[in-house]
């Protein structure tokens, strides 16, 4: 019965996502001995994650909700997450 009010829920703890171009060269020879140079790219991101986290939650039961003749507990709830996290050196 709970799952036709509500699916599973998820909590994501703080993370940070930098997004970069990396750029390099590189070099062939054909058959001719004939030096080839190609610009190569790639997109890539960083992903940093929190060094800590704390989290809050304000539950609330509710009987507001009715299957047929019977009632229902439902829950609410308000969750704060907060978290820290060290940036690396960007060299």
């Amino acid at each position: 019965m709970q799952a036709s009010f509500a699916g599973p829920q998820t909590v994501a703890l703080p993370f940070f996502v930098w997004p970069y171009v990396e750029q390099w060269t590189e070099q062939s020879v054909d058959l001719n001995n004939r030096v080839r140079v190609t610009q190569m790219s790639e997109s890539k991101q960083l992903l940093w994650f929190a060094d800590e986290a704390q989290a809050s939650a304000e539950v609330t039961v509710k009987n507001d909700r009715y299957r047929g003749i019977h009632r229902v507990r439902t829950f609410e709830s308000t969750i704060a997450i907060d978290g820290a996290l060290t940036w690396p050196d960007r060299s």
